[in-house]
């Protein structure tokens, strides 16, 4: 889905052998069988979000769990890689790494945390990618791993798989997204221990240019309270609760679903506030934010009604 643009974020390689069209990381344990697909070729607006690049299919051996510690991914394709705003990983809604800025060489290093593929199972990591409103018009972009030695793991054997397909261009093509801005107007009491506190507020606007329908987003905790500190989530608008509730933080993030959708008109402005019973201790902080642009998940509406 492509999404608006919500706010501008601002080694060594060596080739190796190909052994019957898979390639071999260093021995060291366990394996680790790495399969790539490219996304199906497609063309996006300047601005675009959440644009799918890469799969990895990770299928363990069932010597042990392995895990896995960094990704290093390039970005390939006539077009310049300061049109890439960032690039990050996700496995299914979740969001796994924060968003890196690619290399004047087209290089980004996206550090996961915890995450482990079970002895005997298969995870799957997608890669998405945050393009500038200012990306150039017939830009062309793919993304790559170029080596097993680019997936670091904790002692395991990684076996690089490649699809059929090779360097599938994602094209930028017709005008700018519209844009949504965020804020974070200042909550009005003290947070306090207890049961459906406010714990933020949060601002939305959306400019002139698209209205916009969106459909959810991940609020992240910089500050130290994790899990059960915060319990039974939810957006409201208003006096109107406006998302899913949620049962705890997953760790330092909550992903709210707005159901039914949230419609933003064009030079909207809203302002919604996230509820939560607060169950940490003294010692711990809450700083709620929005990581990365691509944590509110929305869809341009143009030539449409939103209402």
């Amino acid at each position: 889905m492509i999404t608006s643009l919500l706010i501008a974020y601002s080694l060594h390689h060596f080739a190796i052998p190909v052994l019957r069209g898979t390639e071999l990381s260093q021995p060291s344990g366990s394996n680790l069988t790495v399969e790539l697909r490219q996304t199906a070729g497609r063309s996006f607006a300047p601005g675009s979000q959440r644009v799918p690049m890469l799969s990895l299919t990770l299928d363990a051996s069932c010597h042990a769990d392995v895990p896995i510690h960094t990704i290093e991914v390039r970005r390939r394709g006539f077009g310049s890689s300061n049109d890439v705003l960032s690039v990050y990983a996700m496995s299914g809604n979740q969001r796994l790494t924060r968003g890196r800025q690619v290399s004047r060489k087209g290089y980004a290093q996206l550090n996961l945390r915890s995450f482990v593929v079970a002895a005997c199972s298969s995870e799957t990591i997608d890669i998405f990618a945050d393009f500038s409103p200012d990306a150039s018009l017939s830009g062309e972009h793919t993304f790559i791993i170029e080596s097993p030695d680019d997936i670091e793991t904790s002692g395991a054997y990684v076996h690089l798989r490649r699809g059929a397909q090779h360097d599938i261009q994602q094209r930028t093509v017709g005008t700018r997204q519209g844009n949504i801005t965020v804020s974070y107007p200042k909550v009005l009491q003290r947070i306090r221990y207890g049961a459906d506190r406010v714990v933020m507020r949060l601002g939305i606007e959306a400019d002139g240019a698209d209205d916009h329908r969106v459909t959810a987003v991940t609020i992240t905790n910089n500050g130290s309270a994790r899990d059960a500190d915060l319990s039974g989530l939810y957006l409201e608008a208003g006096t109107r609760r406006v998302t899913n509730i949620v049962s705890q933080l997953q760790n330092n993030r909550v992903r709210l679903v707005f159901s039914p959708p949230f419609f933003l008109k064009k030079n909207q402005a809203k302002t919604l506030t996230l509820r939560a019973d607060v169950r940490a201790s003294r010692s711990r902080t809450i700083q709620l934010l929005l990581e990365e642009p691509g944590d509110i998940e929305s869809e341009v509406l143009k030539g449409r009604r939103s209402d």
